[in-house]
């Protein structure tokens, strides 16, 4: 979809000048969640955690023996359902212990087939590698998961998933910076798990040189569990993220400067306005010039004049200061005269229109399969 050469959107930016790449925040976080997958250890330990509810969920009998242990079902581990992949992540992580448990029973019984299965998942389970990038995987997806369901909320607006995104990628680096300290505290997590299960802290088998696993010469387990799963996981959302929220991606939203609390702010620094101004004109002039049928120059000193009643008209008015200054668009454009304000009007009616996810067009899509019924 997003092919530089041949993806649907830059065939549409080719056809249509005015299109601007808007993409889903919540499909975006989730990819980049995804792309930390092509470190080896959390690569796998998706594979294991998906063979393990699928071998739980294939059988009523073993899935009774699970929820005798557990109490509940294993939620899959869905690509496209998002909130649901860091449900069954987090469920595994607090429920290791128990699942080990249900496999080691079924692993006792006389069906050849099910009792090697779970003989084989379990010993999968305690392996000290599985353990920690499951315990890694957690923590961060402990931080993404509130944000993805806030994400697909019906009332998110465009802006303030930028800000989420923002602080989700802050929290991060935060992290990277003092990876130290945030990985001591998950090691001592795991810690905890070695010893219920009676597992002791090894390293795996390394040589003098090897082209398919990280090979650090390093011989205290924590420091190369951080070196070889924390870091790699964590660098490669990182990483992905800033690609993905890149300054010509947020840079529409330049189009906050006609919400009040922001204009409030940012009138008082000329050049931070003056810059706004800019990115604002040089997304939408043309757009604003074949709409209102004027040249891009004589829109963009309207645009100023706009800008100035604008801020007197939410600063200045009295009848006004005792409301509070709207949060959204949508809310602001009721203060809006259009004869009076033409060029803020159509930015905030474009801000609007900017969906911060595709959810909901997306739910709509599911529920069609009730039509074909």
């Amino acid at each position: 979809m997003t092919g530089l050469e041949r993806g649907a959107v830059n065939t549409l930016q080719k056809d249509l000048n005015c299109t601007v790449k808007c993409p889903c925040f919540n499909n975006a976080l989730n990819n980049s969640l995804i792309k930390g997958c092509n470190v080896q250890s959390v690569r796998n330990t998706f594979g294991t955690i998906s063979e393990v509810v699928a071998f739980f969920n294939s059988s009523a009998k073993r899935n009774f023996v699970l929820k005798k242990c557990l109490g509940q079902s294993l939620h899959s581990l869905c690509q496209t359902r998002w909130v649901e992949k860091h449900d069954s992540i987090l469920q595994f992580s607090t429920s290791l212990i128990k699942i080990i448990e249900a496999l080691d029973n079924i692993s006792e019984w006389s069906d050849t087939m099910a009792s090697s299965k779970a003989h084989n998942l379990s010993k999968s389970l305690t392996c000290c590698e599985f353990i920690v990038a499951l315990h890694v995987i957690a923590n961060i997806f402990s931080i993404t998961s509130p944000i993805s369901r806030l994400l697909q909320s019906k009332k998110q607006d465009k802006l303030s998933a930028t800000n989420i995104i923002k602080n989700v990628l802050s929290r991060l680096k935060a992290k990277r910076q003092e990876s130290n300290d945030f990985f001591s505290e998950i090691f001592d997590v795991c810690r905890n798990t070695f010893e219920k299960l009676n597992i002791s802290v090894y390293l795996p088998r390394l040589c003098a040189k090897m082209s398919k696993r990280s090979n650090p010469n390093i011989n205290d387990p924590v420091d190369y569990y951080r070196i070889t799963i924390f870091i790699p996981f964590i660098d490669s959302i990182i990483n992905d993220l800033t690609n993905r929220f890149s300054d010509e991606v947020i840079g529409i939203f330049d189009l906050d400067l006609f919400l009040p609390k922001v204009l409030a702010q940012a009138f008082l620094d000329k050049c931070v306005i003056a810059n706004k101004i800019k990115n604002v004109m040089d997304k939408f002039g043309g757009f604003l010039s074949k709409d209102l049928s004027l040249s891009k120059d004589l829109i963009e000193i309207k645009l100023k004049g706009e800008i100035e009643l604008w801020y007197e008209f939410w600063v200045n008015n009295d009848e006004i200061k005792s409301i509070e200054f709207p949060d959204t668009a949508i809310d602001t454009l009721k203060y809006c005269e259009v004869l009076l304000y033409p060029c803020i009007t159509i930015f905030l009616k474009i801000l609007s229109t900017l969906p911060a996810s595709t959810s909901s067009a997306e739910r709509n899509f599911s529920s069609l399969r009730r039509l074909k019924i």
